[in-house]
């Protein structure tokens, strides 16, 4: 279990397969120091504030997993014995709701639903010892949910502090494939691995020439905006666990709402502000552009950025892929206005 007093909790960010290096350099630079990369993410130890900071900030990671504890899968009563010894009133909050899912199987536990109950009946009956009530069990919408991974003759459990998938935006729309959340993982991990994080905080320019549905223009000025992805994330799990620090968390929010608004302020050449904010961005002041030749992608491009909060920040226009010099040429005209007439590099 992890340490009580919150300064040596163990953590597991989730990716996708080959951003595990660049998601750990991400937390590093959220001041976590103990990280190490794994196949399919990165374990870290952080107290609750950095855990909470990781959820908010991470661009890269799917879900920030806080471990419970380790325990004997040989079988199902071992499973669900261990998780049963597990100190669940110091993990769930009084109140709080509860899934289980569970992944991975071995030669005594071949069916992952089966798995989950197990472990649903565990932390139940402990809590039911502790607190004198079984928690509700909701499937659909819970306040917490318990993460269970087999691996062997050994199950992980966790508890998951994100909640949804962090891949989902919340600039995303309902009408959004299921794949859209997918597309933006993809595109933040580009960006990662391009080196986009430094090259946008210097300023550059980004254009899109093919930009689709406008995931990859967005997160590139969301990271050059210094936008937290989670600024406007409604439910996290870590509301349901009974470490969490509210406080922090709003501390946490108050900061990421002042360097937004320094980003967005530092981001867009001067001129780019004037005129009611409904109105469409200025092409001429813009360094984030996307273009495409279909009408409802440029319209669902537009109402991703506007969504994001980065109206005044991205134009989304109607170009051919093989002609777009003078976007180019513009958005890099645009970008030496925001940095004060200093030349692209």
């Amino acid at each position: 279990m992890s340490n009580p007093c919150n300064e040596n909790l163990e953590l597991f960010a989730s990716c996708l397969s080959g951003l595990e290096a660049p998601l750990a350099e991400e937390l590093k630079r959220l001041g976590i120091k103990r990280v190490r990369p794994l196949g399919g993410g990165v374990a870290f130890f952080c107290d609750v504030r950095h855990a909470l900071s990781a959820c908010l900030w991470s661009r890269l990671a799917s879900r920030i997993l806080v471990v419970v504890g380790r325990v004997n899968a040989g079988d199902a009563n071992l499973l669900y014995e261990g998780v049963r010894r597990l100190p669940w009133e110091d993990v769930i909050a009084p109140g709080a709701s509860m899934a289980v899912t569970a992944h991975g199987m071995n030669e005594e536990l071949r069916n992952t639903r089966f798995t989950a109950l197990k472990v649903k009946d565990g932390v139940c009956d402990r809590l039911r010892e502790a607190r004198g009530e079984r928690p509700d069990v909701d499937a659909a919408s819970a306040d917490v949910t318990v993460d269970v991974r087999i691996r062997e003759g050994r199950a992980t459990i966790s508890l998951d502090l994100s909640g949804e998938s962090l891949y989902h935006r919340t600039y995303l729309t309902p009408d959004d494939g299921p794949d859209a959340p997918l597309s933006c993982a993809l595109s933040a991990g580009l960006l990662a691995l391009s080196g986009w994080r430094q090259r946008g905080s210097r300023g550059e320019a980004c254009v899109d020439p093919a930009c689709g549905d406008g995931f990859l223009v967005v997160e590139a000025a969301a990271a050059a905006c210094d936008l937290a992805p989670g600024l406007t994330r409604e439910r996290w799990g870590f509301f349901g666990w009974a470490q969490s620090e509210p406080e922090a968390w709003n501390e946490l929010i108050d900061d990421a709402d002042e360097r937004f608004e320094r980003g967005l302020t530092s981001a867009v050449a001067p001129g780019a502000a004037e005129g009611p904010a409904s109105a469409p961005p200025d092409p001429l002041y813009v360094r984030f552009a996307g273009a495409s030749t279909s009408s409802p992608a440029i319209a669902r491009a537009r109402t991703h950025a506007k969504r994001a909060g980065l109206r005044q920040a991205v134009s989304i226009e109607l170009a051919d892929a093989q002609n777009v010099d003078g976007l180019v040429e513009r958005v890099c005209a645009a970008a030496g206005k925001a940095r004060g007439g200093e030349e692209m590099a």
